[in-house]
């Protein structure tokens, strides 16, 4: 039995103790640690695959080497056999093979000899430190090679992946908003009339994109097109790929091309899937940006609430979320998003009144139609009674544009819970959330307005 073994099953609660001051979790300094780690071995052009590590037993950073560095397999070291069977319980989904290490009070004196017996020793071993340090810079450019073409594979792969997909499943024009926005953004020749001309950002695109490619239905989908990419873009920022290549960072990615909603709407043109970009990058920026990105996190969600209204809940809910696990670390962007918001809502205001007299012309057109709903009955897609009640639980289920994505997000992200990190549980909590609002919420405060259903089978 060793010293360390009388800490093996309250190693936690000691050690908390001991970083109370601080503010943070163990998980915090274990995870840090790991990202300097591959800050270094990226500036170094190192791309270990398998490593040794000490004092592994009971270590809080051991699911960072595979998220963080990529790692396929680690082996870890402890000379405390009970702290040994407590890792291997904690770690069961992981590739991780524990040894128990030999503790050495000390280590041999070393043998005294005069300088000239010293000196043949002493060159050898200047020859073999110099041959050493001569391998270790061919297998670290032999690595660094290796995992360079690793990386443009991978981003061969998923580029291909969405240009299948987008080809296979391309929509275009459907005769319905699409058209509105595609009309209004050519023609741009009176003051918005109806709310989908009133969703300015998303004309102004579909407009440009006409200016530089002529109107078609390709440039009208461009927007989207381009918000698409921008969603990939945003999930490889989060799971830190390319650097980071493994199961999970590859099988995020294959995910993101081929989600059924995605494929879907992606070249449909409209303002919906256009804010989406919007979302998805300030949202990324926010949870894992650094200096002044989470207050871009904040100018995009911003963005994505002007450009589409039905945004608001989201960017709500998210703000919410990230406050109500770090309220220290997320409110100042959570308040720039709310002034930045505020701030462009005025500017549109005034803009309205000038044009219309009217600072609220946007949200009365909005909310004409849903003014006079019953509360129970979607008209458009003629869904009433209790069923407009399990009608978000059957897409849940069975909606063709979620696929079974989203249930299965539900229960693996349920039982991953444990080992998320805090920005992983953010925005779980938020996709969760604002499906249960859409599905069950109010569109105003001061009425119970549930929304449209308008996700189909």
């Amino acid at each position: 039995m060793t010293g360390f073994d009388c800490y093996a099953h309250d190693y936690d609660a000691a050690l908390n103790r001991g970083i109370a001051v601080s503010g943070e979790d163990k998980t915090y300094f274990a995870k840090s640690c790991i990202v300097w780690l591959s800050h270094c071995l990226r500036k170094m052009g190192v791309a270990p695959r398998s490593c040794w590590t000490t004092a592994a037993a009971r270590a809080s950073a051991t699911p960072y080497f595979f998220d963080n560095l990529g790692m396929e397999r680690v082996i870890g070291v402890d000379v405390s056999p009970e702290s040994l069977d407590v890792a291997r319980k904690a770690h069961t989904d992981l590739p991780v093979e524990y040894r128990r290490g030999v503790q050495r009070s000390h280590d041999p004196p070393p043998r005294a000899s005069r300088w000239d017996d010293e000196r043949p020793c002493r060159s050898n071993r200047m020859r073999s430190s110099i041959s050493e340090a001569v391998e270790a810079q061919h297998d670290s450019a032999t690595s660094a090679s290796r995992t360079a073409y690793a990386r443009a594979l991978a981003i061969a792969f998923v580029a291909l992946l969405w240009l299948l997909t987008t080809a296979v499943f391309w929509v275009g024009y459907v005769g319905g908003d699409d058209i509105f926005y595609s009309r209004y953004a050519h023609l741009f020749h009176r003051p918005p009339m109806n709310w989908w001309e009133f969703r300015i950002p998303a004309i102004l695109a579909i407009q440009a994109s006409f200016f530089a490619f002529g109107p078609s239905e390709v440039a009208a989908a461009l927007p989207t097109l381009l918000a698409s990419l921008a969603i990939l873009a945003s999930v490889a920022w989060f799971v830190d790929w390319p650097r980071s290549l493994n199961w999970r960072t590859n099988m995020s990615m294959a995910l993101a091309a081929t989600l059924p909603l995605d494929v879907v709407f992606r070249s449909v043109p409209g303002a919906t899937y256009f804010a989406t970009g919007f979302l998805a990058v300030g949202t990324v920026c926010l949870l894992r940006g650094a200096a002044i990105l989470p207050f871009l996190g904040a100018l995009l969600l911003s963005l994505g609430f002007v450009t589409h209204e039905i945004s608001f809940f989201y960017v709500a809910i998210l703000c919410l979320s990230a406050l109500a696990f770090d309220v220290g670390r997320f409110w100042r962007p959570v308040l720039a998003c709310v002034a930045i918001s505020g701030g462009v809502v005025l500017i549109e205001c005034a803009a309205y009144q000038v044009v219309f007299g009217d600072p609220l012309a946007r949200w009365r057109t909005s909310a004409a139609t849903t003014t006079h709903l019953p509360i129970g009955y979607d008209p458009d897609t003629k869904i009433g009674g209790v069923r407009f009640f399990t009608w978000p639980l059957e897409n849940l289920l069975f909606c063709k544009g979620f696929g079974v994505d989203l249930i299965l997000l539900l229960a693996t992200g349920a039982l991953a819970w444990k080992h998320f990190a805090k920005e992983q549980r953010i925005l779980f909590a938020s996709v969760f959330l604002t499906w249960a609002w859409l599905g069950y919420g109010t569109q105003v405060p001061w009425a119970y307005k549930p929304l449209y259903r308008q996700m189909h089978y």
